[in-house]
């Protein structure tokens, strides 16, 4: 009688061990869920960003335009005070419009960067997540394992000692103990 309620009182606080842990890991597997959203929706809107709409981008345009109306101002001046011709005036006109066009590919080439390191941090935060999700699965494994065994070697202990009699004495104190009294007059 006593093995049976201590091979009880075992599997009782096993399970309620089980079932804490079992509590906690759902808590781990809800935040885990939070921080891949979270992580899904910030890399879509960093992604699908149109570069020259971020105000890096902005002001590197403002400040390539201005760049450029100034030195085809100074090259118009230039060209009148020298007396240039046309088609010198032109020729210095079109290498400006290279410098122009070549600054703004060099700009969109760091908007396909930005997208590569992105695309990048992305993939190294999805599998720490990952990895997150992973080991949690593996506790729960190991203390659905801890239980089984624990549960088991709790039942074979206590068996094993009942069968040796190590609670013999136990039980016939206890019986003794709720043994009703018949009073005889």
């Amino acid at each position: 009688m006593i093995g049976e309620a201590l091979a009880l009182a075992s599997l009782v606080g096993s399970a309620f061990g089980t079932g804490q842990s079992a509590l906690a890991n759902r808590r781990i597997d809800r935040r885990i869920g939070e921080q891949e959203k979270e992580l899904q929706y910030w890399f879509d809107k960093e992604y699908n960003r149109n570069f020259f709409d971020t105000d890096q981008a902005k002001s590197v345009i403002s400040t390539l335009r201005n760049q450029h109306k100034d030195t085809l101002r100074s090259v118009a001046g230039d060209s009148a005070v020298t007396g240039a011709s046309n088609e010198a005036k032109i020729a210095a006109t079109e290498k400006t419009q290279k410098g122009y066009s070549d600054a703004l590919t060099k700009l969109a080439g760091y908007g396909t960067n930005l997208r590569d390191s992105l695309r990048r941090e992305y993939i190294t935060r999805k599998s720490g997540l990952e990895n997150l999700q992973l080991a949690n699965l593996q506790n729960k494994s190991q203390n659905w394992a801890n239980f089984m065994n624990n549960a088991m070697n709790a039942g074979i202990g206590f068996a094993e000692a009942s069968g040796a009699g190590a609670f013999n004495d136990w039980d016939t104190y206890l019986k003794g103990l709720f043994k009703k009294e018949v009073k005889t007059e």
